[in-house]
């Protein structure tokens, strides 16, 4: 459970600093970039990991990286901009809920049980992610926006169970900092080169401060990968588990950090909300 506790605190701070971001006029976009190379460097880092370029290639898990990198950098950016078209509730709900696929997909990949209880304790946290995330917001939506969080429900929920298919199958313990690492790197380096694109147009400006926020916001991005990868190898807990625990840990911690921290504004139904996430994490964990 600690790492678990670890990669949702590293998770929620991702939550409050890009709220920080709002308030310091920071460009998300260029500090994501900035982000995931602090990530990466993080890695390699604390890893002390001294395997050579030319062996890359060999690892089994050299191709995934690829797969992660680009999907990284796509989904924030299509979340940023589902923020912006659809608005952050929507945004929210179809980011967090994608936690469905990861679960559905445990059960015929790798057979994890699902007793009633278990059932129970998902349905309620789908239940308490919309009771938590619905604000009022006036935002009309256009019908050709409605593919975005359709996307991104998809994409996320890929992405989750890809991390899980690769950390079962192709990924050892000892190379876990390693594929974090590279998997940053690779969004990184492709958003960079979009950066480098866009400031060359002359279709966007580039901050220096984007750099030091990208700092900031990389640590905890590590954070969020690598313990959520240990937290998947925790003997006694099953993806169908992990995943649930994780995201709904996130949304009950975000809440209230906001509300603690930034005096933001909860409603009855937010409440509610967060105490069935509290519920729905007890059913879940006690299954």
């Amino acid at each position: 459970m600690f790492f678990l506790l670890l990669s949702i605190l590293s998770s929620t701070s991702l939550v409050l600093i890009f709220k920080l971001f709002g308030k310091w006029n920071v460009s998300i976009s260029q500090a994501i970039v900035f982000n995931y190379f602090t990530a990466a460097i993080m890695g390699f880092m604390f890893d002390g990991m001294t395997l050579s370029i030319s062996e890359l290639p060999h690892k089994p898990w050299f191709f995934s990286i690829f797969i992660f990198g680009f999907g990284f950098i796509t989904m924030f950016n299509i979340l940023g901009i589902s923020t912006q078209k659809v608005g952050i509730t929507i945004a929210t709900v179809a980011f967090k809920m994608c936690m469905i696929i990861p679960v559905i997909a445990a059960f015929f990949l790798y057979n994890d049980s699902m007793p009633l209880l278990k059932i129970c304790g998902i349905i309620l946290a789908c239940v308490a992610i919309i009771m938590a995330s619905v604000k009022k917001e006036k935002h009309d939506v256009e019908p050709k926006y409605l593919f975005l969080p359709v996307v991104l429900f998809f994409g996320s929920g890929f992405l989750d169970t890809y991390f899980k298919y690769s950390e079962k199958n192709y990924i050892q313990e000892s190379d876990a900092g390693l594929f974090c690492s590279m998997a940053f790197l690779v969004a990184g380096s492709i958003g960079l080169l979009f950066l480098i694109f866009t400031v060359l147009s002359g279709r966007t400006k580039f901050e220096i401060k984007s750099v030091w926020a990208g700092i900031l916001l990389g640590i905890p991005n590590y954070g969020s990968l690598y313990f959520l990868f240990k937290a998947l190898r925790m003997d006694g807990f099953e993806s169908s588990v992990v995943f649930p625990l994780n995201n709904m840990g996130i949304v009950a911690t975000s809440a209230l950090s906001a509300f603690f921290i930034f005096r933001e504004k909860l409603s009855p139904l937010n409440w509610a909300g967060i105490a069935m996430a509290i519920v729905s994490i007890a059913m879940i964990a006690w299954s």
